[in-house]
């Protein structure tokens, strides 16, 4: 995305989040995915909508009917 010039997530391409997101793997929450051993991505599974998502997407319409996947 950097390369390509895409600002969607440019305040994790920064760093910010970096301590929410290592807690989160801490917490078998958020789980990275390697490519040749590098960390190309993460992404976070969740059986209920964060705050983050209600306040990005709104609130859940049918609650416990979705999983959430954050790719970060």
């Amino acid at each position: 995305m950097k390369d390509n010039d895409i600002n969607q997530w440019r305040f994790l391409l920064d760093g910010g989040d970096d301590d929410e997101i290592e807690q989160a793997i801490n917490n078998q929450e958020t789980y990275i995915v390697l490519k040749d051993k590098h960390i190309v991505a993460t992404f976070t599974l969740l059986s209920k909508q964060s705050e983050w998502d209600r306040n990005l997407w709104g609130s859940d319409i049918l609650p416990n009917r979705f999983i959430y996947i954050d790719l970060q």
